[in-house]
């Protein structure tokens, strides 16, 4: 959805809330809603499958991109520095689409998405796993360097950030990209991305 600011026509993409609802009928095979103006997981997809169709690479998968890419993502969150993330995706998300215009620090960014989402998407190995349930609070008070918290559909990733004491929250569908919050906020934060786990 969006949030259209008074006295202006400007709308501000808003995040999504996890509603267990919305998953009665989940239909694993309808795309992702077209994203515009947010840094969510919709506009790197629309960008790296137009990346992709202008390199001629990997033609075949382009419409299982759409179903989403939440955890290549999230993966890849977690192994990369802050700094390194949110320049990635301004830059992903300032890209307007043309081949004469794809610098080599997007084609690398471009080229590593894709290794994430070959390995965590396409191929996936088996991950160990943790079950959370009613303990998430006293997880995150261990201040974990870095997780991915995921339900049967989503995946988010969290980095603790021990110079500003605050954890670093990247759900897929943020529609700003990363969230800092101070520790007690996160489990409501993480809540509202996947629901109780």
């Amino acid at each position: 959805g969006t949030r259209t600011e008074t006295g202006t026509r400007k709308e501000t993409p808003i995040d999504p809330i996890h509603n267990p609802n919305d998953f009665l009928n989940y239909d694993p095979n309808k795309p992702l809603p077209e994203s515009t103006n947010t840094k969510n997981q919709g506009m790197i997809i629309k960008k790296l499958c137009q990346y992709l169709t202008l390199e001629n690479k990997h033609q075949a998968v382009l419409p299982r991109l759409q179903k989403g890419i939440c955890n290549p993502l999230s993966t890849l969150f977690t192994e990369t520095s802050l700094p390194e993330w949110q320049t990635m995706i301004d830059n992903i998300s300032a890209w307007n689409g043309n081949k004469d215009d794809l610098t080599t620090a997007l084609r690398e960014s471009f080229e590593r998405i894709w290794t994430y989402v070959d390995r965590y998407e396409l191929h996936p190995d088996k991950r160990d796993s943790l079950f959370v349930g009613d303990n998430l609070t006293a997880l995150l008070e261990t201040q974990p360097t870095h997780l991915i918290l995921a339900n049967p559909w989503h995946a988010i990733a969290i980095k603790w950030q021990p110079d500003t004491q605050q954890f670093a929250i990247y759900d897929p569908n943020f529609a700003g990209g990363v969230k800092m919050c101070l520790p007690a906020e996160a489990p409501a934060i993480i809540k509202n991305c996947l629901g109780s786990l």
